[in-house]
């Protein structure tokens, strides 16, 4: 009532330590005030949204907000809040009218051996029958001066409120019925630069999360025409999604520094060709120990190709050992740090540092890393020396012990006695072998 003509309020609400019931109400009671409503979360799996309202349509139009963030401060000010582009705007894009807010903040109760049961926690997708000898919806309770619901559920809520933690994934899970920018967002323009856009909006969905309407977004590009913003999309989804043909990870023998006593350097040597061994074998549980059981002041101090293998064989054990995500990242940040040169020669750790950001639902990471990583490649392939691919395994459990039966093993660049694929004192780069080896 106090808002101007066109006006928008806006309205901070929590998804933590409250009921799946309770956060119903507090979006519903909102909703009944306006005509136009629209949620998104604060940021990636957040449990802070941001509901607006208004009276006047709320159009999640490109070319407005693309406008907007030409105003001054704006792109400062929303950077504080990790969004990037007008795209990342849309991307946490949760409940995109008030018809979405109607459908979600009702409770479904199914008939069960005779007995109606509710669920408090049901998202109630509109494609999804609820036939009425069985199931009913029931909208909640709106929260009002007179009953004061919330100021006495509320408190209730906070005594055990853990067993509501997993409702979170619910709203943030591939199969939640609302939010889809398909049937939402305008204003992309015509041809190229409507091809530009949705590739441009696929990468800010992948780095929200959100890769099955990336995906759409993509072949709305490829329908536009295409541009090389949409090969790097397609590509960044595909290589996040797949481990097939993954980067080539070259055994450089580590040079023993001149600080090394010769038993020390020694000690280094023997367990180098025990970790290439096992990789010959697709065996990187095994590689991966006999790197560990190298001394870590001597795995530290023998060049960025020995932390590179490391780093390679934590990411290739961690489907097994979660952990192990972060054990890479570590590694491979370090090397991004302080080993610039090495890095340029080597985006394969881009690639790697995307993929572990991914498993570790750091999307953002993941896909930043993972586009630089492509990047580097399509430049690589424009001057005509692309880097070979790497045979995998598509079975986790392979590393562990030998490879299954027909799964390639890892590519091997160098035998005992021959010299290192690469002099790590020089910038010269030996030529790369075959990935086709068996």
């Amino acid at each position: 009532q106090r808002l101007r003509p066109g006006g928008i309020y806006c309205q901070w609400v929590q998804l933590y330590e409250l009921s799946p019931e309770n956060i119903k109400t507090i979006y519903r009671t909102f909703a009944s005030q306006f005509e136009h409503v629209l949620v998104f979360a604060a940021e990636d799996l957040s449990s802070d949204t941001v509901l607006l309202g208004s009276d006047s349509p709320l159009p999640l139009d490109v070319a407005a907000l693309r406008n907007a963030f030409t105003l001054p401060n704006v792109t400062e000010e929303l950077e504080r809040a990790y969004i990037h582009s007008p795209y990342d705007v849309f991307a946490r894009l949760i409940l995109g009218s008030k018809d979405e807010v109607m459908q979600f903040t009702q409770i479904e109760h199914r008939l069960r051996g005779g007995e109606w049961i509710a669920y408090p926690d049901s998202s109630n997708p509109p494609d999804r029958s609820c036939p009425a000898d069985s199931c009913r919806r029931e909208p909640v309770v709106l929260n009002t001066d007179d009953n004061v619901h919330i100021e006495f559920a509320a408190p209730h809520d906070l005594i055990g409120y853990q067993r509501f933690e997993g409702y979170l994934a619910n709203i943030y899970s591939p199969e939640w019925p609302y939010g889809r920018l398909t049937d939402h967002i305008e204003g992309f323009g015509e041809g190229e630069e409507a091809a530009r856009q949705y590739a441009e909006l696929a990468l800010a969905l992948i780095a929200h999360g959100k890769k099955p309407e990336a995906a759409a977004f993509i072949a709305r590009s490829q329908e536009a025409g295409g541009v090389r913003e949409t090969r790097i999309a397609a590509e960044v989804i595909t290589r996040l999604m797949s481990n097939e043909n993954e980067p080539t990870i070259f055994l450089e023998t580590p040079v023993p520094g001149p600080q090394l006593a010769a038993r020390e350097a020694r000690t280094l040597a023997e367990g180098f060709l025990r970790v290439r061994e096992a990789v010959d074998q697709g065996s990187f549980g095994v590689a991966l120990a006999a790197m560990e059981e190298i001394p870590a002041p001597l795995r530290l101090h023998s060049g960025p190709s020995l932390k590179l293998l490391h780093a390679y064989l934590l990411y290739k054990t961690a489907p097994t050992y979660q952990s192990r995500y972060r054990e890479a990242i570590e590694l491979l940040e370090d090397l991004v740090r302080t080993e610039e040169e090495y890095v340029l020669r080597h985006a394969e750790i881009f690639y790697f540092l995307g993929r572990c950001h991914d498993a570790e639902l750091a999307f953002d990471k993941g896909m930043r890393n993972m586009r630089l990583f492509v990047e580097a490649r399509m430049a690589a392939e424009e001057r005509g020396d692309l880097p070979g691919e790497a045979p995998t395994t598509d079975d986790p459990e392979a590393s562990a012990g030998d490879p299954p039966d027909g799964a390639q093993k890892a590519q091997r660049t160098e035998l005992p006695g021959e010299p290192a694929t690469q002099n790590e004192g020089t910038n010269e780069e030996a030529p790369e072998e075959s990935s086709n080896e068996d």
